[in-house]
């Protein structure tokens, strides 16, 4: 049985998580233009070097900050984006959500990826035994949640798809 009174519910709260999204996300940006700041000074200063190891380490280890925080940034901005279509429209269950949560999935996945690969490359290049090894378990977790979301509201489309068809 549908509850009828669900969806307006639904499209309220997403109506007004779609601000707050849009709130934390200019957060995000500011915190994000600082990182790359302080990445450029990494990069173009040997002289700058804030952490207790070699600039190497400190370069790789801001450019993961950088990745990690630009995930975010992109993961927010499709989360408003996927609110406020839900807010707008008749169904969650429309192929645009579908993709956005796909996109926001594979977004966290590819940069679990890429952070492991750099963080290896610190290791090589520096001694094992100057840097601890930051594994974000956090973007691995949330990008296999996500793509299970992905999965039911692929299904749910179809689902909606074929119930719109048949009347």
């Amino acid at each position: 049985m549908v509850n009828v009174e669900s969806l307006p519910k639904l499209k309220r709260i997403c109506g007004a998580g779609s601000w707050v999204v849009l709130a934390i996300s200019v957060m995000t940006a500011l915190l994000l233009i600082g990182c790359c700041v302080y990445t450029a000074l990494a990069l173009t200063d040997p002289e700058y070097v804030m952490d207790p190891m070699d600039n190497r380490g400190t370069v790789i280890n801001s450019i993961c900050e950088t990745i990690m925080l630009a995930a975010c940034l992109w993961c927010l901005i499709l989360g408003r984006e996927l609110l406020v279509s839900i807010a707008r429209n008749e169904s969650p269950f429309i192929h645009q959500n579908v993709s956005r949560i796909r996109e926001i999935a594979l977004m966290l996945l590819l940069s679990f990826l890429v952070i492991i690969l750099l963080q290896i490359l610190l290791v090589i290049a520096l001694q094992p035994g100057l840097y601890m090894f930051d594994v974000p378990l956090h973007m691995l977790v949330s990008g296999i949640v996500c793509y299970v979301f992905y999965l039911i509201f692929e299904y749910g489309t179809a689902l909606q798809t074929e119930s719109d068809d048949f009347l």
